[in-house]
């Protein structure tokens, strides 16, 4: 019942308060969106560590990643980072002046995800394509400063390990192929006199021995580039920045939107907190429970002319109403 009577204070002319204070933080709010400069934000994603493509990943192994996901996303911080990538990529101003590491550094915000190996770049710049370049460039430069990022040797040996197991497949895919054949031809002739059975023992022996040894092979190259790419101390790019679509910080409308809200909502606390500092009595129920009085009776309010008028003689002119009864 006390809710309805606080909210009682919201019929009253003090309402335009709120709607006033609602007006002008929204108008505020809008002229300083108005005369921001448009900014752009994009961010690349990196991941530290290879123990996601485990099937059975140890609790050391992903202690360790996260304790290096935090160690890169500190290098990402430092001046000799941000230099290399700057002259890496060229990273320029708006006014074709080369960056310094500090003006990256103020456009930059790194996060190092809790117990999940990923590092996010966000770059900032007044055009979309420099905030994706920034981002792009940074994460770039931490992979040239991983010591155990592999090299071109490493990378061309992981090459060819891949194209012998793809040749291997397509022949171990061949044998499998040629040995059903085999089978078929002996079951269709079946109960038939085979013109040299120890011959085709002979082939279906090959074939076997063939899938067996090409099996083994490919076992072994698959276990050598797995633990080729199985880095601990590894970090890679998976989603790298693309050039934004639409300015950060949201668009002028809304800022009007949210500014409306905050200042009716602040209008409205005002009111309920001058109503709980100076009390009126503006219903028989809160005089009830202020004074802690019975209630006999009340009269009722009666809508009458602003000014003074025979209309205010109610008995006279509305002797049957409720207000002239009580």
């Amino acid at each position: 019942m006390e809710i309805f009577e606080r909210l009682r204070i919201f019929r009253s002319r003090w309402v335009i308060i709120v709607l006033i204070l609602g007006l002008i933080f929204g108008g505020v709010g809008y002229v300083i969106r108005s005369r921001q400069a448009p900014v752009y934000q994009a961010t690349a994603r990196l991941l530290v560590g290879s123990y996601i493509k485990d099937e059975r990943p140890t609790p050391q192994d992903v202690q360790l990643a996260n304790d290096l996901t935090k160690t890169y996303a500190q290098l990402l911080a430092t001046t000799a980072v941000r230099q290399g990538a700057i002259l890496a990529f060229d990273l320029r101003n708006p006014d074709d002046t080369l960056m310094t590491p500090e003006q990256l550094q103020s456009a930059i915000k790194v996060t190092a995800e809790a117990e999940i190996p990923f590092i996010n770049i966000l770059a900032s710049a007044a055009t979309p394509e420099l905030a994706a370049k920034k981002a792009n460039a940074l994460a770039q430069q931490v992979l040239f400063e991983s010591p155990l990022t592999p090299s071109i040797d490493e990378r061309s040996q992981q090459t060819s390990l891949q194209s012998q197991i793809k040749d291997l497949n397509a022949l171990r895919a061949t044998n499998h192929t040629l040995l059903k054949i085999l089978d078929n031809q002996r079951r269709a002739l079946d109960g038939f006199v085979v013109p040299d059975p120890q011959l085709a023992d002979g082939q279906r022996q090959i074939l076997t021995n063939n899938i067996i040894q090409i099996s083994d092979t490919l076992a072994n190259l698959e276990n050598a580039l797995s633990n080729s790419q199985s880095r601990t101390n590894s970090i890679r790019i998976v989603e790298p920045a693309r050039v934004p679509a639409e300015t950060a910080g949201g668009s002028k409308t809304i800022v009007l939107g949210l500014g409306f809200i905050a200042g009716s909502l602040l209008g409205a606390g005002l009111l309920l907190l001058g109503d709980e500092l100076f009390p009126s009595l503006n219903s028989p129920q809160r005089f009830k429970r202020l004074s802690g009085l019975p209630m006999l009776g009340s009269i009722p309010r009666m809508r009458l002319a602003r000014k003074p008028s025979a209309d205010w003689l109610v008995m006279d002119k509305h002797p049957l109403s409720s207000s002239a009864e009580a």
